[in-house]
């Protein structure tokens, strides 16, 4: 498997070559699931998802925008 940041490098080289200009933006941890109450997913921390959610998304996706 590639280093993430291995292929975000692979796609700021292809993707203009296909779809014209182009610029990467990355928000990592992300919601995995819409209910969480649905999944037995014990790795991910419910409230720390709430919290980041709120507090660092808005952030990044204005910046994406």
């Amino acid at each position: 498997m590639l280093d993430p940041h291995k292929l975000i490098e692979l796609n700021e080289i292809f993707t203009p070559r296909i779809f014209g200009y182009s610029e990467s933006s990355c928000s990592a941890d992300a919601y995995q699931f819409d209910n969480y109450s649905k999944y037995v997913a014990a790795v991910f921390d419910l409230e720390e998802k709430i919290n980041r959610s709120a507090k660092i998304f808005p952030f990044d996706y204005k910046k994406a925008s």
